[in-house]
């Protein structure tokens, strides 16, 4: 009895140091090779070379000229007029219009992302009264460069 306990330690020990199959084996991919897609293609896959796409060289275009006039915001097309309304003046709002631009004046490609009425939580409590339901609209900026989300 007295030699069985200590093989079994042994055997335990032993069980404990050997790792298991394929615990530190890195295998050998094959090297698959993908042919550049064509310039008209119109999925690109990431090897960082895309075509030039009408929408793309669009939107390229849009975000370009929203930097180069007034309000420097890109707003968002298709609202109707009562939000059309509140993403103008939110754009406009020197208070928003600070927080667009580098200390420097230059400006940071921002997006208005979303107009709608509030949700429960969104209006610290003060305003809650001043903004009944229906009668207020929020609106989320994006400011692209700093990651940053205004309201």
């Amino acid at each position: 009895m007295t030699i069985i306990i200590p093989l079994l330690l042994l055997l335990l020990s032993a069980c404990a140091t050997v790792s298991s199959p394929g615990v530190g084996v890195v295998a050998n991919p094959t090297t698959k090779v993908v042919p550049r897609p064509a310039a008209d293609a119109l999925v690109v896959l990431g090897d960082g070379v895309t075509p030039d796409l009408p929408e793309v060289a669009a939107e390229r275009e849009r975000r370009r000229a929203a930097l180069q006039a007034a309000p420097f915001i890109l707003l968002r097309d298709g609202l109707d007029e009562r939000a059309d309304a509140a993403q103008r003046a939110v754009a406009h709002d020197v208070r928003h219009q600070h927080h667009t631009r580098t200390l420097a004046g230059q400006r940071l490609l921002t997006e208005v992302m979303h107009v709608a009425p509030p949700r429960p939580g969104d209006l610290p409590p003060n305003l809650v009264t001043q903004c009944p339901p229906d009668a207020c609209l929020r609106v989320l900026l994006y400011v692209y460069p700093t990651n940053t989300t205004l309201s």
